[in-house]
């Protein structure tokens, strides 16, 4: 808050006012905010408990350099609450706004966060300024957010410049986010020159209009630059003002009119070296008139709004009406710019006005910052200035959709009132309390002015807004046309608002009725024929386009499964598919592929089989392998179905190829052929591509040439036998079903002279597949319930549902229905008692640990019942994991092998015929893996460490691991001891670790530490030989030794004998420690036996023996 230099001014501000009423444009009260050093506030809006919200940076709060600061503050300018947002380097608020949800929308730049120098830093806060979520957005370059308004999604707008992205060095930036400041889309508008967005609105047609400067456009040098996108950024138009000097765009606001007024300040016009430029656009863009405001030196517009009366109210900065250096300035003008009155607010210094807003009660609040008043060098700057009173604020955002003449509009500032006036061409209409109103009685093409003003109870009226329209009306048809196939039943929903007087109905482009219902019942539909509904939307002034539905009228039932039983000691449900619904494979009874065919290389393949006793069936799929004498090629093939007994074509399918092993599919219905029983399925050759001996002809697509036995059918010749031979036709007549399987049947045909031609049959020429059900629908699935509820949904393939956690003893009642395309059909129900049968589980479980990390477990088989289960074996586990199942019921053991160290459970399972047991009883192990003990590191020379430990309390392990500073320098190592050989000076820290079977590694031994001042080691002043260690050893064991002087070296090795076994070492070796290993071999590497054994060393003058013992 402000010190004491601010409190003598307001008091004084105080003292006047409360003795004279104050004029338009005078200082009810102002407050500055801030601490000793800089504050600089770009942003104020209203709040909805009546206060204001300003945001700007701050030098004296937060964590780096600048930091963006907010503060908030009630109806008097008292603050509520502040706070800083960022990181150590500079971040800067240039735009906040409350959002529908009581929080705040915070717009800027960071240079702490993101991935350029500066990026778009965006804060979501709550109402009271606790951080919610920060996003940046941006590239390598500088980026920058000049303004942020909350979208009717609940996202969010933000506009202002970008020099990572685009086709200039800068261009205006664009972002759109959701509600979460998740990143929707962005967009760039500019060219090869800089661009710049300082403000974006949202437009009465749900689009976005951004205010700035452009550089590659225009007149000038710079000129304010306006660009119109629609709700998903896409340029609608762009528009430049200005002249030939620098001219510059700040804020801009919709109008009552539909057009803008774009704030800034100008070069080109004016009277100073830069005035305050007033723009004025139609909805286009197109320029309406300008205005320069502004004296002799420099000033600078950055808001604006339009007030209650129409006209403008514009805050910038003046240097040429000025106390001190700069001053806030203050115009106010009417609507059409001309001015009003104008308002500077300073003292001796800076003063900068970058925000101005209407308040409630008919005044002003400018918000900036002020050098001269404030704690520190500079501070936030909150004004609020007397306006005219009580104002009569019009509505916001009128709009008439020109289609149906509704006209709608927003409400205008928080303030209580009465309604609204109509008005249309300037005569008033009617008054109303709603948001819309419906204008009727309209002449199409005609051109008419809206209008509505907003009606107080003070009393008083506001401004007439207007909107100009021309009434192009669009007949909308009906919605959402649908017709239920079963019934015929059309429905529809009605067209978006506007009056109509019904709806004609359509049957096959045919009218048929009118009617103000959403449906219609279509009468004298023929089962299986198909139609093309059809429903128009009926105005007083025309009618819309018939909008169309293709149906086929299906009245057949939702059939519900078939045979449904439940298995009362397994709850398991069972069921068939609706009227035997299932696919019907038609074989051969004896198993053989169907010889049936007639076979003429000229000619084609057919069968015929019997539908006696099938409705409603469908030719699903003929599974037709070619063979011939000859190599296997590519033939293609006509395929004809005929309906035998009438002798006519049902169907033809062309384009069909085989390469010697294909299954064709397609959906034919045969309803009509099943009323007179017998189909012939021919397949007609049209073409080859094979290396057969007998090549096939082309046939004419027509049909087989027919069957000279059965007499020439219609619209096919009779057959004539080829000179190279032709295989006459075996007829097999489909005419039984013996366990539930469709059998064949051979027809004897007595062919006369002709007899001795029937060749053998064809192999592989195997089936065709039928689908016979009760109605014509589409069946999709089955849904299972529990009493009464709905269990689970499974597919058309699925006849068996297998209940679960059901209570022994307990009733309950099965259900399933079948699932249609368009419905379900009824659900049938069986109740029944669940008796299960018991599946106990395994008996009296015991674990041992064998071994150090093995586990063995034993128990014993379920105490069965006479009458049980079929026991198939066990599963066992541990912790909770299947580790092993055992499928002999006579195994009562398992063995666990190789664990690591740690707590483990174990059960076992029954595994039976129709289920799982419960676990047997859970026993618990814990595996220890013992680690190494009494580690000890000794420096040995100059730069080695000699390493020493204890085994483990068990030897059931592989090796050990050795770790120098929690590093693995050496494995696989069998004694217990090792040198470290070659380091560096230097702190070490030792440990070695046990490794077990399975490769488990027990926990470190304890630590060993050793320091080593290698290079820095002194000379030996003896030369010795010094003992080795350990000793009795086994497998190996290290020699030491020291020169005090370079000297020829030899180390021998002699058995008890005095036999030499070995020579460790024979050569020049300069002053210093040694150590040599000895493992026990002899000179050829063989290992020499258990034993004492001496070795003798010779260096100069100097000569020693010593005694070792090897122990196996």
């Amino acid at each position: 808050m402000r010190k004491l230099k601010v409190i003598a001014i307001i008091l004084c501000l105080f003292f006047i006012s409360g003795i004279f009423a104050q004029d338009t444009g005078d200082i009810i009260w102002s407050n500055s905010y801030g601490e000793i050093d800089k504050e600089y506030c770009y942003s104020v809006n209203l709040t909805t408990d009546g206060g204001y919200i300003m945001g700007g940076y701050s030098n004296s709060f937060g964590a780096g350099d600048n930091d963006v600061y907010l503060v908030k503050t009630d109806a008097g300018g008292d603050v509520l609450w502040t706070r800083t947002y960022g990181g150590i380097d500079t971040d800067k608020c240039k735009s906040v706004q409350q959002c529908s949800d009581g929080g705040y929308i915070i717009a800027g730049e960071t240079n702490s966060f993101g991935a350029g120098n500066y990026d778009v830093y965006l804060i979501k806060v709550d109402t009271i300024g606790d951080t919610l979520w920060t996003r940046t957005f941006g590239g390598t370059g500088i980026d920058r957010a000049e303004s942020v308004k909350e979208t009717t999604d609940g996202g969010y707008i933000v506009a202002g410049n970008t020099g990572s992205f685009g086709a200039g060095g800068k261009d205006v930036y664009l972002i759109k986010t959701d509600v979460n400041g998740d990143m929707l889309w962005t967009k760039t508008f500019g060219a090869i020159d800089d661009e710049e967005g300082h403000s974006v609105i949202l437009t009465i047609d749900e689009g976005y209009v951004i205010a700035g400067i452009t550089e590659s456009f225009g007149a000038g040098g710079r000129d304010v630059y306006l660009i119109k996108t629609n709700a998903n950024g896409d340029t609608l138009w762009t528009s430049t003002h200005g002249g030939i000097n620098d001219d510059r765009g700040y804020a801009v606001q919709q109008c009552n009119d539909g057009g803008y007024i774009i704030a800034g300040d100008t070069k080109s016009s004016g009277a100073g070296l830069s005035d305050f430029f007033l723009v004025k656009t139609d909805s286009n863009g197109g320029t309406s008139w300008t205005t320069a405001y502004g004296g002799s030196s420099i000033d600078i517009g950055y808001s604006l709004q339009q007030d209650s009366d129409g006209g403008y109210i514009i805050a910038g900065s003046t240097q040429s009406f000025n106390v001190g250096y700069f001053d806030i300035y203050l115009v106010k003008t009417d609507a059409i710019g001309d001015t009003l009155w104008t308002r500077t607010y300073g003292s001796f210094d800076y003063e900068h006005g970058r925000s101005v807003q209407l308040t409630t009660d008919g005044n002003y609040v400018v918000a900036g910052w002020t050098f001269s008043y404030g704690p520190g060098i500079t501070a936030f700057w909150l004004l609020k200035i007397a306006g005219e009173g009580t104002s009569f604020y019009p509505p916001e955002n009128l709009y008439v959709d020109e289609s149906i003449g509704l006209a709608t509009w927003e409400p205008p500032l928080a303030r209580d009132l009465l309604g609204y006036n109509i008005y249309l061409d300037g005569v008033f209409i009617d008054f109303t309390t709603d948001l819309f109103w419906q204008y009727d009685d309209l002449a199409v093409g005609t051109t008419y002015l809206a209008g509505v003003s907003a009606l107080y109870d003070d009393p008083g009226e506001s401004v007439i807004i207007e909107y100009e329209f021309t009434y192009i009306p669009v007949f909308d048809p009906p919605e959402n046309f649908y017709v239920d196939e079963s019934t015929g039943l059309a429905s529809w929903e009605s067209p978006l608002v506007r009056d109509l007087l019904g709806y004609n109905v359509y049957l096959n482009g045919a009218f048929i009725n009118f009617t103000t219902n959403l449906f219609w019942q279509y009468t004298d539909l023929v089962a299986g024929t198909t139609y093309l509904a059809g429903v128009s939307a009926t105005y007083d002034d025309g009618v819309s386009v018939i909008i169309e539905y293709e149906f086929t009228y299906n009245p057949a039932t939702f059939d519900p499964p078939d045979n449904v039983q439940i298995d009362p000691d397994l709850g398991l449900l069972t069921w068939e598919a609706p009227g035997g619904g299932q696919l019907f494979e038609l074989t051969q009874h004896d198993g053989n592929p169907l010889d049936g065919y007639f076979q003429s290389f000229d000619h084609g393949y057919g069968v015929i089989y019997d539908l006696s006793g099938y409705t409603d069936v469908t030719l699903e799929m003929l599974d037709f392998r070619h063979s011939s004498w000859g190599t296997m090629g590519i033939w293609e093939y006509a395929l004809h179905i005929v309906d035998w007994d009438t002798q006519t074509e049902v169907a033809v399918v062309t384009d069909l190829q085989t390469t010697g092993d294909d299954i064709w599919e397609e959906g034919i219905s045969l309803c009509s052929v099943s009323e007179s029983s017998l189909v012939g399925v021919f397949m007609e050759p049209m073409g080859y591509m094979a290396t057969d001996a007998y090549p096939c002809l082309d046939g004419d697509g027509v049909g087989p040439d027919g069957l000279s036995f059965y007499g020439p059918l219609a619209n096919y010749p009779s057959m004539s036998l080829s000179s190279i031979g032709d295989f006459l036709m075996d007829l097999w007549i489909m005419a039984e079903e013996v366990d539930g399987v469709v059998k064949a049947k051979r027809f004897e045909a007595n062919f006369g002279s002709a007899a001795s031609r029937v060749g053998t049959a064809i192999p592989d020429m195997d089936f065709i597949t039928l689908n016979q059900t009760s109605n014509l629908r589409d069946l999709i699935g089955y849904n299972v319930y529990l009493d009464s509820n709905l269990e689970d949904t499974v597919g058309i393939d699925v006849f068996e549902y297998q209940y679960t956690g059901l209570i022994n003893g307990q009733s309950y009642v099965a259900g399933v229905s079948a699932e249609y395309d368009a419905g379900e059909s009824e659900i049938i129900e069986v109740e029944f008692t669940f008796l299960e049968t018991p599946v106990l589980p395994p008996e009296n479980v015991v674990i041992t640990v064998v071994d150090f990390n093995d586990v063995h477990l034993e128990w014993e088989p379920p105490n069965l019942p006479d009458e049980t289960r079929l026991l198939l074996g066990y599963k066992v586990y541990r912790d909770g994991d299947e580790i092993a199942y055992l499928d002999d019921p006579n195994l009562l053991t398992y063995d666990d092998l190789a664990l690591d160290g740690g707590t483990y459970e174990y059960w076992v399972t029954a595994v039976y015929d129709e289920g799982e047991s419960d676990p047997s009883n859970i026993e618990e192990v814990i595996i220890i893996l013992y680690s190494p003990q009494n580690l000890t590191a000794i420096v040995q020379g100059i730069n080695n460490v000699f390493l020493s430990w204890d085994a483990p309390a068990t030897r059931a392990f592989d090796y050990y691991n050795i770790y120098r500073d929690g590093s693995q320098i050496v494995t696989n190592i069998n004694s217990t001891f090792y040198l470290d050989e070659g380091l560096a000076a230097g702190n070490y820290v030792y440990n070695v670790a046990a490794v077990y079977d399975g490769g488990w590694e027990s926990e470190l031994s304890n630590d060993a530490q050793v320091t080593l001042d290698a290079g820095n080691s002194p000379i030996p002043k003896i030369t010795e030989l010094s003992g080795n260690y350990p000793n009795p050893f086994n497998p190996e064991t290290i020699i030491d030794f020291s020169l005090k002087e370079a000297e020829i070296v030899r180390i021998d090795i002699y058995n008890s004998k005095g036999q030499q076994i070995r020579t460790l070492v024979n050569g020049y070796l300069e002053p210093d420690f040694y150590n040599m290993i000895w493992n026990g071999n002899d000179e050829i590497g063989k290992p020499v036996s258990s034993g004492i054994y001496f070795y003798k060393m010779d260096a100069g003058k100097y000569s020693s023996i010593r005694k070792m013992i090897l122990l196996k």
